[in-house]
C-alpha cells in the first residue's frame, strides 16, 4: 500500500538525511489512528500522521491508516530512495514540499494587553479535561505551580523556573499530560521572547514521570520545533490584531482533547515575561486559577 507525503517538516528532513538509502532510520514505538512516532538510533522523533498540522518533526500522509489495527507497534523503518518503507507500506517522499517553522519573531508593544485579550476568549471553550477543569484531580497542583512559575517569571528569576519545571512534567492524564503540554508552550513562547531581547534562552535537561514522545515534545519547543498551530498563536500575541488572536487561537484549541488548551495557557503565562506582578494576577483570575 502507498502512501504520499503532503509535507516534510524541516527537523524530519535533516534527520533522514543523516541515513543512507536501504538503512534502518528507527522503529515505531507508539500507534494511533492516523498517527505513529518513530524513534531514531540517535534518540530523535519523528511523528507519521495523516492529520493537516504542520510542525517540523512531522511528516504529513495523505489518506487514512490506522496504526493499531495493523499492529505497526516496535515495527522497522526502512528508508530507500522514494521515501519510508514500514511492513508493506510505503510513504512515498516529496521534497518540494518542506515544512520550514518560524524562524525569528518581532515583538510589538503591547503583549501582555494581547495576551489577556486571549484569556478571555479562551472562557468562551470547552474546557473540561484541561488544566483549566476545576473538576480535575490535578486542577489544584497545577494551579499552585503555573501561579508560581509565571510570577518568577515576572521577576526574571529563571533559576528558580528551572526548579518547579519538573514538578510538572507528566503532571495530568492523557499520553502527553497537561503538565507537558503546557511547558511545551511556555517554553517555546519563553524562549522566543529571550531571543528577542538577546538574553540566553532556557535549556533544561527533561527528566520525569512522563513517556518518551512527550519528553522529547518539550525538548524540541526549547529548541525552537513545534506544531504550527502554537507558533502561529505566539506570533499573533507578538504582534497582531485581535482578529488574528482569535483566529489563532482557536486553531490551537482544536489539537488533541485538551493538548492545544493546555499549551495556550502555557503561552500565556510565558508573556509574564512582558508585564508586571499585576499582569500575573490579572491572567491568574481572568482564567480562574
Amino acid at each position: 500500500m502507498d502512501y504520499k507525503l503532503e509535507w516534510i517538516g524541516e527537523l524530519s528532513l535533516k534527520i533522514l538525511g543523516s541515513f543512507s538509502d536501504e538503512r534502518r532510520v528507527g522503529k515505531i514505538i507508539q500507534g494511533f489512528k492516523n498517527t505513529a512516532y518513530i524513534k531514531t538510533p540517535d534518540d530523535e522523533l519523528i511523528c507519521l500522521t495523516s492529520y493537516h498540522t504542520r510542525a517540523p518533526m512531522n511528516l504529513n500522509f495523505k489518506g487514512e491508516l490506522d496504526f493499531r489495527s495493523l499492529d505497526y507497534n516496535d515495527a522497522e523503518v526502512i528508508i530507500t530512495n522514494d521515501g519510508l518503507h514500514i511492513k508493506d507500506t510505503r510513504f512515498i517522499m516529496n521534497y518540494n514540499r518542506v515544512y520550514l517553522g518560524k524562524k525569528q519573531f518581532d515583538i510589538k508593544n503591547g503583549v501582555h494587553l494581547r495576551a489577556l485579550f486571549a484569556a478571555r476568549a479562551i472562557s468562551l471553550f470547552d474546557l473540561s479535561g484541561s488544566l483549566l477543569d476545576p473538576q480535575s484531580p490535578f486542577f489544584k497542583d497545577l494551579s499552585y505551580l503555573i501561579k508560581a512559575v509565571s510570577n518568577l517569571v515576572c521577576d526574571h528569576d529563571f533559576d528558580k523556573v528551572q526548579e518547579y519545571i519538573p514538578s510538572l512534567i507528566g503532571l495530568g492524564n492523557g499520553f502527553t499530560p497537561s503538565g507537558d503540554d503546557f511547558l511545551v508552550g511556555f517554553l517555546f513562547c519563553l524562549n522566543q521572547s529571550l531571543l528577542c531581547r538577546d538574553w540566553p534562552t532556557m535549556n533544561i535537561r527533561i527528566k520525569g514521570n512522563t513517556n518518551w514522545v512527550s519528553k522529547k515534545f518539550i525538548e524540541y519547543s526549547q529548541a525552537g520545533y513545534v506544531i504550527e498551530p502554537i507558533e502561529k498563536f505566539v506570533d499573533s500575541l507578538f504582534a497582531q490584531k485581535d482578529e488574528v488572536i482569535i483566529s489563532a487561537l482557536a486553531d490551537l484549541m482544536r489539537i488533541g482533547h485538551s493538548s492545544g488548551i493546555d499549551a495556550s495557557v502555557g503561552v500565556l503565562f510565558a508573556t509574564a515575561l512582558h508585564g508586571k506582578k499585576e499582569f500575573c494576577e490579572s491572567m491568574h483570575d481572568t482564567l480562574s486559577l
